[in-house]
């Protein structure tokens, strides 16, 4: 769809140019003004609608960020905004969507803040969606300016040869048929924030990220279970036609796997026995 393509790469240079200069005035918007972008953004009767709210709503929030570079002001006053943070609250990691009116595409944007210290200062990262040109999604390492677009909800703290690493459960919409999950790993070394590391292992491969394909009408358990020290996941069933398998044929067959965290790696874990069922939604 080159319009449409067209219109994001607008959207993008338009983002690039209006974050060139901080709003001193900037004041905390109100929720409704909030709520309005939002439905413009999400729900506009047409993509140029949608996109046009985009650059406000991208905007207001990295207005938003600079001028609370402590992160002392919450998030809530922005509905549908994904924010996930660890406990020491070191970080912030902003993130939503614009989906295309047709439904068939949609684009992730967000912003990566970091505390400093009095070396480096504090560092505000935007987050450039570049998943139409990685190739090897599951195996590329990434950065802030080529970032595989997800809106994450839980942030799972890990330390692997005594430095700190953090793994990311998200939820990733690809088009009409076709839905993913995605567990990503973020990790901060000294030329800044990095996504992707190969530390999920399963029958002696190792991969920097994993993500799940599955019909957009199922829905994919994906979480942190303390209790079993693991991430658990439905098992997705994929029928093959002729040889080929079909993502938007795959769902969850009422079993369940798993990474458990051991000496610095994720590894796989095949049908963990779950009591309850894990939360339908995540």
């Amino acid at each position: 769809m080159p319009r449409l393509l067209l219109l994001f790469s607008s959207l993008l240079f338009l983002l690039t140019n209006i974050h060139g200069q901080e709003n001193k005035s900037w004041t905390l918007p109100s929720g409704d003004y909030m709520k309005q972008l939002i439905h413009s953004m999400q729900r506009g009767e047409s993509d140029a609608s949608r996109f046009k709210a985009g650059i406000e709503f991208d905007s207001t929030i990295h207005s938003f960020l600079l001028n609370d570079s402590m992160m002392l002001q919450p998030t809530s006053f922005a509905p549908n905004i994904s924010c996930v943070q660890p406990s020491d609250q070191s970080w912030r990691l902003l993130t939503w969507i614009i989906p295309s009116y047709e439904g068939d595409q949609y684009f992730y944007f967000g912003y990566l803040q970091k505390k400093g210290n009095d070396q480096t200062g504090h560092q505000l990262y935007r987050l450039s969606d570049s998943t139409s040109v990685i190739r090897k999604p599951e195996s590329e390492k990434l950065t802030p300016d080529r970032w595989l677009g997800a809106t994450y909800y839980e942030v799972i703290p890990n330390r692997r040869k005594g430095k700190s690493f953090y793994t990311l459960c998200g939820w990733k919409g690809e088009d009409k048929k076709v839905t993913q999950k995605v567990i990503e790993v973020l990790y901060f070394d000294k030329a800044g924030a990095k996504f992707g590391m190969p530390v999920f292992k399963k029958q002696g491969v190792f991969k920097s990220r994993i993500i799940f394909s599955f019909t957009s009408q199922a829905s994919m358990s994906l979480r942190y279970e303390s209790s079993k020290k693991a991430i658990v996941f439905d098992h997705l069933y994929l029928p093959k036609q002729n040889g080929v398998a079909d993502p938007s044929q795959a769902g969850p067959d009422g079993s369940y796997d798993g990474y458990k965290f051991k000496r610095g790696s994720w590894i796989w874990i095949e049908d963990i026995k779950m009591k309850v069922k894990v939360n339908s939604r995540h």
